[in-house]
């Protein structure tokens, strides 16, 4: 069918189908059903669940009860590997100044906190 065709069929189909119209109280009827719709409640629901917060309580109390138990103060990585590791620590920041880090954490920090309190109020309204 070429252009002229599809248009001459569909103008043919809308004539015998006709146009439809709503029911005469559509408005109040829909407005109705608006109103006794339910206003659904926010539940809180946490991000970290209680069942969560508990297995991270039982491996950090198991962690401190096995290291208090089970020391291991003379394994060579930590009586040589950790002075090592201290020297190299000290050296990095010997030549970067400490005020610049300072300056840079309290700048994130502050922008971090707006960011908060900007998504909060959004969230709230």
């Amino acid at each position: 069918m070429n252009d002229k065709n599809i248009d001459k069929y569909t103008k043919e189909l809308i004539k015998e189908i006709g146009l439809d119209s709503p029911s005469p109280n559509f408005v109040g009827t829909l407005m109705r059903n608006i109103s006794l719709k339910k206003e659904e409640k926010f539940i809180y629901k946490p991000l970290i669940s209680i069942q969560a917060w508990i297995i991270i309580a039982i491996i950090l109390i198991s962690t401190i009860i096995i290291l208090y138990f089970f020391p291991i103060i003379n394994h060579y990585y930590f009586t040589n590997g950790f002075t090592q590791f201290n020297l190299l620590i000290k050296n990095i920041f010997q030549s970067t100044l400490l005020y610049k880090l300072i300056l840079y954490t309290l700048g994130f920090l502050i922008i971090f906190l707006l960011q908060i309190s900007i998504i909060r109020s959004r969230l709230l309204k």
